[in-house]
């Protein structure tokens, strides 16, 4: 088993990040980083590499680019655009740096536009130039968040797939639907997002701290990234804390 850690690009964060020695750093860049930072962040992602080469990275999309949404899972032409804008954008930032790939919502949530299956599908299929580096996360609820419905966009696709253990609990309902579902998903997984959740809410507690037995599907998990809440985001108390929990279980 191997474990990571979330970051954003600043080298405040990265520093403490380096002091755990994590097997992955996945980079978290904020809804306007992109448009305003994205010379910083070459710099310091420069700098990681060069000091750190034996730390993967991979890198997280934002929740909106432009202030738009960004959607895969629809056919409105300028939401397309612009999230096909801020995608190429992580997908040279994954080929410069050698990271393992860029993790990519389908769609939020949180967006009041339709998601549709069909439309996902075919947009990905639009996309051969991005397969070797974009991941799949699921979702909440909606078109990419039950099984039958990953499997069927991933079997039809071809796109690796980043399985949010906290989004399939709640997804699921309960813990026996969440076991099964587990199950079914987790051969897909190039790796997993971890933290818990009180089976409703996407509020990222420290593991152990929700309703998730993490002993359930902790020999499964190959490589593991932490990312829940922390009130200091430089010292990461409770990540740090998690990433020992899940290590020693």
């Amino acid at each position: 088993m191997k474990l990571g850690l979330k970051s954003k690009w600043t080298n405040e964060q990265l520093k403490k990040r380096i002091e755990i020695k994590p097997y992955l750093v996945e980079i978290f860049v904020s809804n306007s980083d992109l448009e305003t930072q994205l010379f910083q962040i070459n710099h310091s992602l420069k700098n990681f590499v060069e000091n750190f080469p034996d730390i993967k990275l991979s890198i997280h999309q934002p929740e909106k680019y432009k202030n738009k949404f960004l959607n895969l899972a629809t056919n409105d032409r300028d939401t397309l655009t612009n999230t096909l804008e801020c995608l190429r954008i992580l997908n040279d930032l994954s080929i410069k740096y050698g990271m393992l790939g860029f993790v990519t919502h389908p769609y939020w949530s949180e967006d009041p536009a339709s998601k549709n299956i069909d439309d996902l599908i075919t947009n990905l299929n639009k996309l051969p130039d991005l397969k070797n580096s974009l991941m799949l996360e699921n979702e909440l609820d909606g078109c990419f968040s039950e099984p039958d419905d990953i499997g069927a966009v991933l079997s039809k696709t071809g796109f690796k797939f980043v399985l949010d253990v906290c989004h399939l609990r709640i997804a699921s309902k309960n813990n026996h639907t969440f076991i099964r579902h587990f199950g079914e998903c987790k051969n897909y997984s190039y790796y997993f997002h971890l933290s818990d959740t009180d089976g409703f809410n996407d509020n990222a507690l420290s593991l152990g701290n929700g309703v998730i037995n993490w002993l359930d599907i902790k020999k499964d998990v190959t490589i593991g990234l932490v990312e829940v809440d922390d009130n200091d985001y430089a010292n990461i108390p409770n990540a740090i804390s998690s990433f020992n929990y899940f290590k020693n279980l």
